[in-house]
């Protein structure tokens, strides 16, 4: 038997291109893994300060969702792809109707079930130990959870929904452009941001301000889906595994 990953290589190339759509579409508001927010100032007379509130939201759910689905569809393929073409090749031919669902890549919360699942029956287990550092129960190595969060949205997306929202703010500036002093008050931000949610509260006399250019700056979040999973930040993680997952088999089966 031949053992070749072109199609695993088309597939996680394939995952590449989705992921790349949703960069392109949030063209100008994304920086690395993270959103810029457009905000406005609003006046709150009734407490006495400025309210920073998000004016809109640069995602729309349902279309970044299903360029989401297909990318995160096309990484678990690549995995099971290997998968398939390590039992291939162990037991030397193709395997059989009865074979076929018990060959899948696995990923493994619990270092105990590595080697003794089903999934472990048509493969030698002695050719598979490079893909244990990057299952999620390999504490310490970097980007571990992966794989975990792979498995998560990829069976939320396959059996019920994938809608991505706005999480939690990873990091703000905001910059007083008034000649008043002013005080931020503390508050939590909900874990779900939407079109005028409030960031943060400045104390201030609004007497005579122009409230609109009163306070400038940035605010960043990220998209999230099932679980406040950072799902940009999560694919780029799990395409660097998936492709040195690839290399590392090629280097081992492709040698002996």
């Amino acid at each position: 038997m031949v053992f070749s990953l072109k199609d695993s290589w088309a597939k996680v190339d394939r995952a590449a291109f989705h992921l790349s759509e949703v960069y392109r579409s949030f063209d100008g508001f994304i920086d690395g893994d993270l959103l810029d927010i457009p905000i406005l100032n609003k006046a709150d007379h009734q407490r006495g300060c400025i309210s920073v509130a998000v004016k809109e939201l640069p995602v729309d759910s349902i279309g970044v969702g299903l360029v989401l689905g297909d990318a995160i569809h096309n990484y678990r393929s690549c995995l099971d792809y290997l998968w398939w073409q390590i039992a291939t090749l162990h037991i030397g031919d193709e395997p059989t109707i009865q074979q076929a669902p018990k060959i899948q890549f696995p990923i493994l919360s619990n270092e105990n079930d590595w080697g003794s699942q089903r999934y472990f029956k048509f493969v030698p287990l002695d050719k598979v130990y490079f893909i244990k550092k990057y299952q999620p129960f390999a504490q310490g190595v970097e980007g571990c959870s992966a794989l975990e969060g792979l498995r998560e949205i990829s069976n939320h997306d396959k059996h019920r929904n994938l809608y991505p929202v706005i999480a939690k703010a990873r990091s703000s500036n905001f910059i007083n452009s008034s000649d008043r002093g002013m005080t931020p008050v503390a508050f939590d931000l909900p874990d779900v941001i939407d079109v005028g949610t409030e960031v943060i509260r400045f104390k201030v006399d609004l007497e005579g301000l122009d409230v609109k250019y009163a306070i400038t700056g940035s605010f960043k979040a990220y998209l999230a889906v099932q679980n406040n999973w950072n799902i940009l930040e999560l694919l780029t993680a799990v395409d660097k595994q998936c492709r040195a997952m690839l290399k590392e088999a090629e280097f081992m089966f492709r040698r002996n």
